[in-house]
Parts: structure tokens; sequence; C-alpha cells
């Protein structure tokens, strides 16, 4: 018994080589960026505190991407959105945290690289959107 079939031998935890469902949850609904349920969880309903944790992943999302689209080679790509992965994860971003997964896993194909950070960047964007409507359901201050 390999290592990895040892770890997949723990009762609750899946072999190494088995992809994991990221959403305990579920999704949002269509439309919506964030699954607000799965952070209230985290942040028991402080409000101020989602806002906290949501401004700051809004800007880790724009900065990594351009980290990502400026990444010099597949390790620095790779890193990158292993990091944009977890973050997207702790928020409840799932469309995000799905790009940025295979962002991760890709070989060093240029073609196939693009598309992807061109979808994980209308995803980002989407979530920033949805982020600024809850900073100001009116529209007033969105910068």
């Amino acid at each position: 018994m390999t290592s990895e079939d040892r770890a997949g031998a723990i009762e609750g935890h899946p072999p190494a080589r088995e992809r994991i469902d990221w959403s305990p949850v579920g999704r949002p609904a269509p439309g919506t960026a964030i699954d607000l349920p799965h952070l209230r969880r985290y942040t028991l309903g402080d409000e101020l505190l989602e806002r906290e944790i949501l401004e700051l992943f809004a800007e880790h999302a724009a900065t990594t991407l351009v980290q990502l689209e400026a990444a010099a080679d597949e390790a620095a790509r790779q890193q990158g959105a292993h990091a944009l992965k977890g973050s997207a994860l702790a928020v409840g971003a799932w469309t995000i945290a799905g790009l940025a997964e295979t962002a991760e896993g890709l070989a060093a194909s240029a073609k196939a690289t693009a598309a992807v950070l061109a979808k994980l960047a209308v995803a980002i964007e989407e979530a920033r959107d949805f982020i600024g409507a809850l900073r100001d359901p009116l529209g007033e201050r969105r910068p």
C-alpha cells in the first residue's frame, strides 16, 4: 500500500488522486458570485467582518489575476492560482475557485492558459461587482 493509498484509506478522506467537491453548502444561485451563507458560517453573521473579508478578497483576486497574466513560468502561475483558489474557497466564490484550480493544473499551454485566465477575469469582475453592490446597494459609491 502506497502512502497515497493509506491517505485515502483514512475514513472520511478521499484518496489523494480524487477530486474534492469544494462546496460544503452548495452553489450560489445563478448570478450570485459569492455564496454568502457559506461566508456567514465563518463570520457568525457579523456583516462588518463579512464586508471586510470580501473587500480584501476583491483586492486580492484582482492583484492575483494581474500576477497570473504576467507569470514568467508555470511554477509562478501555479503558485498564484493556488493562492487564489484558497481565498476563493474561503469566501464561497466557487466559480473563481474552480477556474483557479483549472489554471493551477494546466500544463504550459499558452492558448489554454489564456482562455482560462480570460474566464477568470470575467468571474473576478462579476465577484467585484457583487461585492460592490453589497457595499452600496444604491450604487452611489462604486469605484
